[in-house]
């Protein structure tokens, strides 16, 4: 899409009402602030500036434009974004924008042809329909998926080439690469194929299966790479067919691979979805959190599978989900359970337990191990509760691992308190005497800012007493309009809030105490370091000596 019509939607479009049309905003100085959509949180921490037409979230860290905001929210890509907003302002697309379209509908135009192709090739050919056979696959469910075969070479290519395709349009839709010898080449050959589709169902790529095991430096997989339609880190396995049953229960079935989404489609559980080509993502829980608030998770039964699913944990803590875990027994995935008792699974699905409490019984189901492993695993789970942003949670499941450990909560409790302090110190001006030097400086000089930009009739404070601050920050006071500055602006909105004037005051004085007392104590190491270097008879010694001295009474009378 053309940069000018991004330009031209932005301006006729306001932030505030756009933003404001999806969640609740309220005024907070010159800007507003709200609860922010993407992350779960109890206090807002999602700011948005009127003036410079942005928006960003101290909790997640996520920021940007309307458009940002928009294919965040509604999971679209950029020109869908930029669609979407086009017909809200109620202007035109510029023409280079309908010829950039014409190049995106190219692309799927030619996955969706290439996905023709591999159905055909696996109609085709017995080995790779005696593999899909061999996993208990109903023709009806091959054709539901669309699943493929690629005989490689350049069979594909010449294909889409008959058709009337351009070799760029292969290239850029990653079904085709140049080779050494500067051939064009398929690029899934000798593989089986599973087509990733987008929430419209579109065709936007495709991952390949090695269908023979020769050569052990030969990938199990291939997927295709980043597109200008595909972005793994977005796309769900399956959600474009698990959608309805998602929304109507409110629970999806989260699993590791195609082939456990397409046994369990097949047994009757419509509701699983799988990553695809990469591990979970904080953009693939957005687009579940709109649909469900429950998570059924199944990977596979093995330590991988038990590491995959702390993982998850962590990266679910940031959301308000009910996370469960769904036990296999004997089966290693959920694949192998619908081969052999599709029953079992819609058992063990029914039955999940909540995750932790899977987690810690795997952890802890052998209590011969030694103290040392049996450490590692505790302060390894107290990592996982830190995630979780309810104190309630917390509370709860420090009492689960003290039942399942054998550890007091007592115990656990002051461990828990420990790691929080050592990975997310809480580094408040009034404890800044606990940072090192140049931290405390640095903390102190942020507060100040902050709280003038929150209340501008103090900014001639700062100002006044430039010369304290460190370059960085003597570069905001000089430039209030500068992105550093304004992005300061937005994170006053969050912190400071409606504390009276005269409470204002009193604080950025003290903390303007405290800044010259650095500042002076800066000075006082520059000096000695000056008379180390001097003779003890050399006139500027004694000089040196002098101002030292009277730096430090200052320091002693500000203290």
């Amino acid at each position: 899409m053309a940069s000018n019509d991004a330009e031209k939607i932005k301006e006729k479009l306001d932030i505030v009402d756009v933003i404001g049309s999806y969640i609740k905003l309220q005024k907070a100085g010159k800007n507003f602030k709200g609860l922010c959509p993407f992350h779960q949180e109890t206090d807002p921490s999602f700011i948005v500036s009127p003036e410079r037409q942005s928006w960003h979230c101290f909790g997640c860290s996520n920021g940007g434009d309307v458009i940002t905001f928009v294919m965040l929210y509604e999971n679209f890509d950029f020109p869908e974004a930029l669609r979407f907003l086009a017909e809200k302002a109620g202007i035109s697309l510029h023409a280079r924008s309908q010829r950039e379209q014409q190049e995106l509908n190219v692309l799927y135009n030619v996955n969706k042809d290439a996905e023709d192709f591999f159905f055909r090739k696996l109609i085709k050919n017995k080995p790779a329909l005696t593999y899909f056979r061999k996993r208990s696959l109903t023709n009806e469910t091959i054709k539901e998926f669309k699943l493929g075969f690629s005989p490689g070479g350049d069979e594909l290519t010449v294909h889409l080439l008959d058709k009337g395709y351009k070799i760029d349009d292969l290239v850029k839709a990653d079904l085709a690469y140049k080779n050494e010898r500067n051939l064009y080449r398929d690029r899934f050959g000798g593989r089986i194929i599973f087509p990733l589709k987008n929430r419209l169902n579109k065709v936007v790529g495709f991952s390949g299966r090695i269908l023979s095991q020769a050569g052990s430096n030969i990938p199990k997989y291939v997927n295709t790479a980043q597109t200008r339609i595909y972005n793994k880190s977005k796309l769900l396995y399956g959600l474009n067919r698990a959608k309805p049953e998602i929304a109507k229960s409110k629970t999806a079935f989260l699993v590791e691979g195609y082939m456990d989404v397409i046994m369990a489609w097949q047994s009757g559980i419509k509701n699983a979805v799988a990553v695809a080509g990469t591990s979970l993502t904080t953009q693939h829980l957005i687009n579940l959190q709109r649909l469900a608030d429950t998570i059924l998770i199944s990977f596979d039964n093995d330590t991988g599978g038990l590491r995959a699913l702390e993982r998850a944990i962590v990266l679910f803590g940031k959301f308000d989900f009910h996370i469960k875990a769904v036990d296999l027994g004997k089966y290693n995935d959920p694949a192998e359970v619908c081969e052999t008792n599709p029953e079992f699974l819609k058992k063990a699905i029914q039955e999940a337990k909540p995750a932790l409490t899977y987690l810690f019984e795997a952890a802890f189901k052998n209590q011969d191990i030694d103290i040392v492993e049996r450490k590692k695993k505790i302060r390894r789970m107290l990592q996982n509760i830190k995630e979780f942003k309810s104190s309630i949670d917390q509370d709860i499941w420090l009492k689960e691992l003290s039942k399942h450990s054998g550890v007091s909560e007592i115990a656990l409790w002051t461990e828990f308190e420990n790691i929080e302090k050592s990975k997310t110190y809480e580094k408040e001006p009034e404890e800044a005497e606990k940072l090192a030097p140049e931290e405390r400086v640095d903390l102190i000089s942020c507060r100040l800012l902050v709280l003038v930009f929150a209340n501008n009739q103090f900014f001639h404070i700062v100002k006044d007493n430039r010369k304290l601050f460190p370059k960085k920050y003597q570069e905001m006071i000089d430039n209030p309009k500068s992105e550093e500055a304004v992005f300061l602006e937005m994170k006053s909105t969050c912190e400071v809030g409606s504390i009276k004037k005269k409470e204002t005051e009193e604080e950025l004085r003290e903390l303007l105490r405290q800044l010259e007392i650095e500042y002076l104590k800066n000075k006082q190491i520059d000096l000695k370091d000056r008379a180390r270097k001097l003779n003890d008879d050399d006139k500027e010694k004694l000089a040196v000596l002098k101002e030292f001295q009277d730096i430090a009474r200052q320091v002693d009378k500000l203290r």
